[in-house]
């Protein structure tokens, strides 16, 4: 079983916004709940390996993978092929769906 822990802390947008804009993580609505973290188990992997990735998230909450920032345990790769089926509730700001890129750290 994987745990997700997702970066930042809600600060309310105060500048316009339009539909689809990236806006920073930390300012989306409600935060990022993962919606969907289907995740295969790593085979091999120690106990409490964990990876630091940083993925994209489109106004729909679909994820497309961006960078692994730190592997320790060399999980990354095996993070990176699970984010591509990874859903988050949709992010908004003002109210107006937007997308943003955020900094997960994902433990086993």
């Amino acid at each position: 079983m994987a745990t997700l822990i997702v970066s930042g802390t809600y600060r309310p947008w105060t500048r316009s916004v339009q539909k689809g804009m990236l806006v920073p993580e930390y300012n989306v609505e409600g935060g990022l709940k993962p919606v969907d973290l289907s995740m295969a188990p790593v085979k091999g992997a120690p106990s409490g390996a964990f990876a630091t990735v940083k993925i994209n998230i489109d106004e729909s909450g679909n994820v497309s993978p961006d960078i692994v920032l730190f592997d320790p345990s060399g999980v990354g790769p095996n993070v990176m092929d699970a984010a591509k089926k990874w859903k988050f509730n949709p992010p908004t700001a003002k109210g107006i769906p937007v997308k943003t890129s955020v900094t997960v750290k994902v433990t086993f």
